[in-house]
């Protein structure tokens, strides 16, 4: 399902005696999980994405032990959840903090290695017509991988469109 929403603004530098223009802007946001999002699933699933989900999981275990490592817990508890149902799945960027910022930084050597073996298999998947969609989620799990502080795992999926609407003058 998806649901539509329309806002008028008026343009804010025309006086209010004249006849101005209004720039509509409509944000149309969908879900993005279909029928082929769950069929993708599953035989990411059944192919090593269970797997995956595991390791990520027992990580965020791992780094939950101490006090210095839940922010670290916290980003591999997102990889795994992104890595057991990566089709219909977007991933959203929060405008970054200093805290964000810092935390991508310390995080990034690991990233690196883990964004290189995401996109060796995305370069495997794409040697035949069937694997695309599936180096399509490798490189979402790369780029996750690279820079997770400040990312959010959503379903939904948005488009915004602007247009200008001119004053009828009669």
């Amino acid at each position: 399902g998806w649901s539509r929403m329309s806002l008028d603004v008026p343009e804010p530098s025309a006086p209010d005696y004249v006849a101005y223009s209004t720039r509509r802007i409509t944000i149309e946001i969908e879900d993005g999980r279909g029928v082929w999002s769950w069929l993708g699933n599953f035989v990411w699933v059944v192919f090593g994405g269970l797997q995956s989900a595991i390791v990520w999981f027992v990580a965020g275990i791992l780094c939950s032990l101490t006090i210095v490592g839940i922010p670290c817990a916290h980003q591999c508890f997102k990889l795994s959840g992104l890595s057991l149902f990566p089709f219909g799945q977007s991933i959203v960027y929060e405008p970054a903090e200093p805290c964000t910022f810092f935390g991508n930084v310390i995080w990034l050597p690991l990233g690196i290695l883990i964004a290189f073996v995401h996109v060796f298999w995305a370069f495997l998947y794409t040697c035949t017509i069937l694997g695309i969609p599936f180096a399509v989620q490798h490189i979402k799990l790369a780029q996750l991988a690279l820079w997770p502080f400040g990312a959010e795992i959503t379903p939904l999926v948005a488009h915004a469109r602007s247009e200008i609407i001119e004053p009828f003058m009669a």
